[in-house]
């Protein structure tokens, strides 16, 4: 699945059925897509990837629902509200 971050990034992560080597246990795919002027871009290249285990993935997952329901008490509307 891939999920537009904004109008430049996109973030994809899926399982790669094909990535597996013999003796790797990493199989889940984590790509981000960036798109716009290169001399204002993150990365070099349009898109940056690379491959986490199973275990990896779980502890990202579980680390981004922390994150997203902290943030709750931040947010409106899913938009990020600065508070002074």
């Amino acid at each position: 699945m891939k999920i537009k971050i904004d109008d430049q990034i996109s973030v994809e992560v899926l399982f790669d059925q094909t990535a597996p080597m013999q003796g790797y246990e990493d199989c889940i795919s984590f790509r981000i897509f960036e798109s716009g002027p290169k001399d204002v871009r993150i990365f070099k290249a349009d898109a940056t990837g690379f491959l986490i285990t199973v275990s990896q993935a779980e502890q990202l997952a579980s680390e981004l629902l922390k994150a997203a329901k902290s943030s709750k008490k931040f947010t409106k509307d899913g938009m990020f509200q600065i508070r002074m």
